[in-house]
C-alpha cells in the first residue's frame, strides 16, 4: 500500500477599479505554464528559487489575433508584492498583488485588441498567462488605479 499524491494548481486572477464611485471586479482563472510546474519542482527538491520566483507581472497586447504580444508597460513589468498565506480552508497560497494605472503604460487600451496578464521572474521566464477582454481594461484610464491579486493555490487532490 502506498501513498499517492496528486497535486493540483489552480489560478484565480482578480482585476479591481473604482468607476464613478463604484468598485469593479472580475474575476478570471488561468492555467499555469511548464515553467511553473518546474519551479515547483525545483523547491521541492531543494533547489534555491530565489532568483527565479514569480516578482513581476507584465501587461501584453496584441492586434493579430494572438499571433504576437507585445509589453504595454514602460518599465519592463510591474513589481509584485509577494506572500504565503493559508485560505479559509487552510490550504496554502501564494498571492501577488500589485496595482498599475494608464501612466504606467505606453499605450491606452482598445476595444479591438486583445490583452493578457504575464506572471514573470525579473528575467522574464512566463509561470502564468492570462487573456483578459478588452472590456474589462478600457475603462482603466488617466490616473486610475487598479489592483491584480494573483492567487496561486496547490492543493492535493487526494
Amino acid at each position: 500500500m502506498g501513498n499517492s499524491t496528486n497535486l493540483t494548481y489552480t489560478g484565480t486572477v482578480s482585476i479591481k477599479y473604482s468607476l464613478n464611485g463604484k468598485i469593479i471586479e472580475n474575476i478570471h482563472h488561468n492555467a499555469g505554464t511548464p515553467q511553473l510546474f518546474w519551479l515547483i519542482a525545483k523547491a521541492l527538491s531543494g533547489g534555491n528559487i530565489y532568483a527565479d520566483r514569480p516578482t513581476k507581472m507584465d501587461i501584453q497586447s496584441s492586434t493579430d489575433d494572438g499571433v504576437s504580444w507585445s509589453s504595454m508597460v514602460n518599465t519592463g513589468g510591474i513589481v509584485t508584492s509577494l506572500s504565503c498565506m493559508t485560505d479559509s480552508n487552510g490550504d496554502w497560497v501564494n498571492k501577488l498583488t500589485t496595482t498599475f494605472s494608464r501612466q504606467m503604460l505606453n499605450s491606452d487600451f482598445v476595444a479591438g485588441n486583445r490583452y493578457r496578464l504575464v506572471l514573470c521572474s525579473s528575467s522574464n521566464t512566463m509561470y502564468a498567462t492570462l487573456e483578459v477582454p478588452a472590456t474589462d481594461l478600457v475603462a482603466i484610464t488617466g490616473s486610475m488605479q487598479a489592483i491584480v491579486d494573483w492567487t496561486l493555490k496547490i492543493t492535493n487532490a487526494n
